[in-house]
This record gives C-alpha cells, sequence and structure tokens, in this order.
C-alpha cells in the first residue's frame, strides 16, 4: 500500500532478526516491532540491527516503568545497581501473559542503553513504547559480534562472508 500512495520501492521481508548476520544489503528504514521481548539474544538483535540500518531504526517493545541513566560503576560499588533509577530487566523463565515466548521486560532506561551499547543513538521517543534511532557508525566491539554470528556482518558491499 505504501509502495502505490507515496511511489516508494518497498521491500518487505519476513525472517529471523538474527538472519541478518548473513544479509546482504542495508535499509534505510528498519521496523523493529514488538520482538524484543520475545528474543532469547536481545542485544545479539540490536547488534545486527545497528549494522544493517543505514539511517533510522524504529524500536517498539513492552518496557516495565522505572529505571533512569547508567554511568561507569567501581566494582566496589555495585550496590547501586540495586538503585531505582539503574536500568533493569526482567528475566522471565517461563511466561509471561502465558505467552511462553516472552523471555525479557526490559524498563524504558534498559531499552535505550541497550540501544546505545549496540551502536544505536535514540533521536526521539515517538510514543510510549516506541524509540526512533540512528546509527552511530563505528563500534569498537565489531570482532565480538563477528566471532558470536560466523559472519562479516560490517561488509557493507557484498554479502556477508563467513570468517575464515
Amino acid at each position: 500500500m505504501a509502495r502505490e500512495q507515496l511511489g516508494l520501492e518497498v521491500e518487505l521481508r519476513q525472517a529471523s532478526v538474527y538472519d541478518l548476520a548473513r544479509d546482504r544489503g542495508r535499509y534505510d528504514l528498519v521496523l523493529f516491532l514488538g520482538a524484543l521481548y520475545h528474543l532469547r539474544y536481545p542485544l545479539l538483535a540490536l547488534d545486527l540491527l545497528a549494522e544493517k540500518t543505514r539511517r533510522l531504526l524504529a524500536l517498539q517493545t513492552m518496557p516495565c516503568h522505572g529505571g533512569g541513566t547508567s554511568a561507569d560503576l567501581p566494582f566496589d560499588e555495585r550496590e547501586r545497581l540495586r538503585q531505582p533509577r539503574w536500568p533493569k530487566v526482567a528475566f522471565v523463565e517461563h511466561s509471561l501473559a502465558g505467552d511462553p515466548t516472552n523471555w525479557w521486560v526490559p524498563d524504558e532506561a534498559c531499552v535505550e542503553a541497550m540501544a546505545r551499547s549496540a551502536g544505536l543513538k535514540v533521536v526521539e521517543r515517538s510514543g510510549h513504547e516506541l524509540w526512533l534511532c540512528r546509527p552511530i557508525g563505528e563500534r569498537a566491539d565489531r570482532a565480538e559480534l563477528h566471532a558470536a554470528t560466523g559472519c562479516d556482518v560490517s561488509d557493507r558491499d557484498i554479502a556477508a562472508k563467513p570468517l575464515a
């Protein structure tokens, strides 16, 4: 419908977010809606999305309330992690709301901290559960992402290739 009404070239795909490690493309607009809390590896998914987003990522997820901003914390002050303003995520072992695929419930600060750690900048909060993010460029932890996926996900011009 957007294709016809706006005259846009639109490609819609249904796949696992983890398939992005082997995907050859980068995308101007990525919609990642209502999936984060269903993933066993949510930060890996955000890392892959950041690598493949050229301009804008719309991230929607169900947060719990609370949280604040994190800072560098000395190891001997780790009790501060329990303060209400520290970003948090709850792990769901069995199910939430009768759905066994609900694994995580991050608070809003945690969603934003995860996005930043994946190489995304939150540029707008467009609603209660929606973050608009832009990639911030090169990342220092790209080698770890390659090791986790077995693919060179940063190869932006040709198909992702397995690491030797």
